[in-house]
């Protein structure tokens, strides 16, 4: 399938140590996992998988290099979406889901709308060939797309522009719960400040 090939995602078992073994088998050490934000450590030292039962989103840079994961809960206790610890790599606020495919697209048409969700990203970012006025969809959320040296123009033209009814329209379309409402209407704030 085409998105899974741009999007690579992947699948976290629900066992304890399922990806600490196999990469240790593979000759990584417990300190660079546990550096790497892929395992953690329980109070007793012993190693765990910090993402289990999970459809997992790999995070990538402008550059499409991955920097970290995010993994989005598919049953069990936890938080809904668990993400890498920040790490040399990974630094949360540096990065925007998507970003790495969606800067042509951006460029070509000046346009982008942050969403909230990497699904979301994922569904809008793939619909734009549909499109024939896109705007371009990133995520995860309000406080990387009020940082405008990570998007220059485009983000600021498209959210800070944004009327009452088309703001609504929006989160009718992109994020219809009440969390979603709140953060469309923190980052126009923010980006209009």
């Amino acid at each position: 399938n085409e998105a899974i090939d741009r999007w690579q995602p992947g699948y976290a078992y629900g066992a304890w140590e399922a990806l600490t073994v196999a990469l240790r088998e593979e000759g990584f050490s417990e300190d660079l996992l546990v550096k790497a934000g892929v395992a953690g450590r329980s109070r007793t030292g012993r190693l765990y998988d910090r993402m289990r039962s999970r459809v997992i989103f790999p995070i990538h840079d402008d550059q499409g290099v991955p920097r970290g994961f995010a993994g989005r809960l598919l049953s069990g206790d936890g938080p809904k979406y668990l993400t890498t610890p920040e790490t040399e790599l990974y630094q949360k606020r540096s990065l925007l889901y998507g970003l790495q495919l969606a800067q042509q697209p951006i460029i070509d048409t000046g346009r982008a709308i942050v969403v909230e969700g990497y699904t979301d990203a994922i569904a809008y970012l793939d619909s734009i060939t549909k499109d024939p006025n896109p705007h371009v969809y990133l995520g995860v959320g309000d406080e990387k797309a009020s940082n405008r040296n990570l998007f220059g123009h485009a983000v600021n033209e498209v959210l800070a522009t944004m009327d009452e009814p088309t703001r609504r329209a929006t989160v009718r379309v992109l994020d219809s719960d009440l969390e979603g409402n709140a953060r469309i209407v923190r980052v126009k704030q923010q980006l209009e400040a």
